[in-house]
């Protein structure tokens, strides 16, 4: 914490504005966690000197840096949710409002292609129907789970078939 506190104050002393908002943001969120007054005093400080680095200074470009720097500065303190949308937008800088959720309207499905409950699948060959159990393969006698009376078969690796021009022969 005291790394933080000294880093602020050295950043006040030099009357400079950190380049990582972001993380700057993070350690005060950090702070907070432990000594709410004093972040929040250093949040009034940093949103101060910025303030009034935009307000003394004469170049367009060093104003733009310092309203861009607020603008990052208020948006990092409402996502870390250091303080309220209200008090950052009063104290630092105005956040946008906040977009009511709409909730978009169902749009009807044209077709289901998922099969319903209770619709029975019929599958065919040539005129005949098969069941369920000879398209899977598997008997109603017996567990559908029994791999048979090798289980090591499935560790077996395949043996290499020639297609090239010498199998041919």
């Amino acid at each position: 914490m005291t790394k933080i506190v000294e880093e602020i104050r050295h950043l006040l002393w030099d009357r400079k504005l950190p380049r990582d908002v972001d993380s700057f943001t993070r350690s005060l969120w950090f702070l907070s966690a432990s000594n709410k007054d004093l972040s929040l005093k250093y949040i009034r400080e940093m949103a101060d000197l910025a303030k009034s680095l935009m307000r003394k200074t004469s170049s367009k470009n060093e104003k733009q840096r310092c309203s861009t720097w607020l603008g990052k500065f208020a948006n990092c303190l409402d996502t870390y949710q250091v303080m309220s949308r209200e008090w950052i937008s009063e104290h630092v800088w105005n956040l946008p409002p906040v977009r009511p959720f709409e909730e978009q309207e169902r749009r009807k499905c044209v077709r289901d292609i998922r099969l319903a409950s209770g619709v029975e699948r019929t599958c065919f060959i040539g005129d005949r129907k098969l069941t369920d159990e000879e398209l899977l393969g598997t008997k109603e006698e017996g567990d559908p789970m029994d791999i048979g009376p090798d289980p090591d078969i499935l560790l077996l690796t395949p043996k290499k078939q020639s297609t090239g021009p010498e199998a041919r022969v």
